[in-house]
């Protein structure tokens, strides 16, 4: 609901300009229906004993009884037409704070007055007229930077005393503050979908190549030759001569040591050879490509039949979504059985043709997050380094890997909120994956993750 008004004084804090941080040294709207937060940053504001932590400007200060509570702060005027006590006040940037103080008659009866503080080059003012009575007044700021000062004012000629007492400055609850803004003619919606969240696929580190390899027999009838040089990208080459429309044995490497988490789904594999053929015109290819599952070739063949170049390139087959036709586990692919073969073809014309095979290696693509993941929203005062938990925004549910649905979503009621407004606030969204770790998205209001609608 919109944040309203409960008083009819004129000093008045956190307009809709306050909030976007453009202070200016006129008095500003109020609302003491924002609660606050933290400790009290201002030192002796009861004045219970002594003056102790003000400094005088054109007066005296004493600490008098008939306070608000106790004793009070007592200025008398010494000379000039301002007499004030001041203190500074650490503050954190970016910060919101709340201005309290309690102001009375003294002996020269009902007078000018004023609170005030300068932070940076703002000066943001609470001007007021003394009464007989203790009278309330409150106000609110923005830090612009690490320190504040707090300026209690005479403000006038007029030889005598003014009173003050508890004074007061508080950090304002930030989810109360952003929630100042709210207009119930729109919904700011914060949507947060799976395909924003690039970490939701990973897969094994680099490259891996396999223990062992041998030649297969199983297809075509010419077999590999320097077998054990095909194991690594050392320089040194497999190779298989044939005349045309020959086809070679499987060149079948396995023992690739994976150690992809139990609890992970397999979502793709990537083999990539690397291999050159010695014919002027390229006329030998790759066309037999298959994984080995539990020591079976198995699956899908994925050999393209492009030709293999005169100099040493690497071709690439599946994919991070590709599974080759198979269904396979952790437990499939860690195993030593698990590998792959890869065949040549000769084309027609081409004899006595060599191919050379440098590497074979393969890449598991895997998801460790699907299951139920818990997430919330926090938010904080840009500069600040703590976090707040939004309310009603903590979720636990199951992500599926490529499916575009919503993650977690937070409704903000709001009347001019808008992507490119310069909102002094940070949100993040946390998400526990069940291998206990934690993910963090930084949220940015420029990246699109806000989304104005009308109700």
């Amino acid at each position: 609901m919109p944040v309203t008004n409960p008083y009819d004084y004129t000093c008045y804090a956190l307009d809709a300009a306050m909030i976007l941080g453009k202070q200016s040294t006129t008095s500003i709207t109020k609302s003491d229906a924002l609660t606050t937060t933290g400790s009290e940053l201002v030192s002796n504001g009861a004045f219970t004993a002594n003056t102790t932590g003000w400094t005088a400007v054109d007066a005296t200060l004493a600490s008098v009884a008939g306070g608000q509570s106790g004793n009070c702060l007592e200025i008398t005027r010494t000379g000039g037409s301002l007499q004030q006590a001041y203190q500074a006040v650490t503050t954190v940037k970016g910060k919101f704070y709340r201005v309290a103080f309690y102001i009375k008659n003294g002996s020269s009866g009902a007078e000018a007055a004023r609170a005030y503080i300068v932070t940076g080059n703002d000066t943001i003012e609470c001007k007021q007229t003394s009464s007989a009575s203790w009278t309330k007044y409150t106000f609110e700021f923005i830090a612009q930077g690490t320190s504040a000062m707090l300026y209690l004012e005479k403000s006038t000629a007029t030889a005598g005393t003014m009173l003050f007492d508890e004074v007061s400055v508080l950090e304002l609850n930030p989810i109360e503050v952003w929630r100042s803004r709210i207009n119930p003619g729109f919904v700011e919606e914060i949507t947060f979908m799976e395909a924003n969240l690039a970490f939701n696929r990973q897969f094994d580190g680099a490259l891996k190549y396999g223990n062992k390899i041998e030649n297969e027999a199983s297809v075509g009838t010419i077999a590999w030759a320097s077998i054990p040089y095909a194991a690594t990208p050392d320089g040194n080459y497999a190779f298989v001569t044939l005349d045309a429309g020959q086809i070679s044995n499987y060149l079948k490497t396995t023992d690739f040591k994976f150690n992809i988490p139990t609890t992970a789904t397999i979502k793709g594999v990537l083999v990539k050879v690397k291999a050159y053929a010695e014919a002027t015109v390229a006329a030998q290819a790759l066309k037999n490509v298959k994984l080995v599952k539990a020591g079976a070739i198995s699956g899908n063949n994925n050999g393209n039949g492009g030709s293999i170049q005169t100099t040493p390139i690497e071709h690439s087959f599946g994919s991070s979504i590709d599974l080759w036709g198979l269904s396979l586990t952790p437990a499939d692919v860690n195993a030593s059985s698990f590998g792959c073969v890869v065949g040549v073809e000769s084309a027609a014309g081409a004899n006595d043709t060599e191919t050379y095979i440098e590497s074979i290696a393969i890449t598991i693509y895997y998801n460790t997050i699907e299951g139920n993941c818990a997430s919330k929203i926090q938010i904080r005062s840009k500069g600040q380094s703590s976090w707040l938990d939004l309310p009603n925004t903590s979720k636990n549910e199951t992500w599926v890997t490529g499916a575009i649905e919503t993650l977690s979503k937070l409704l903000l009621e709001t009347a001019d909120l808008t992507p490119s407004d310069d909102v002094p606030f940070e949100l993040r969204l946390l998400i526990a994956k069940p291998d206990d770790s934690i993910v963090t998205i930084d949220i940015d209001n420029q990246d699109n993750f806000f989304r104005l609608i009308g109700i």
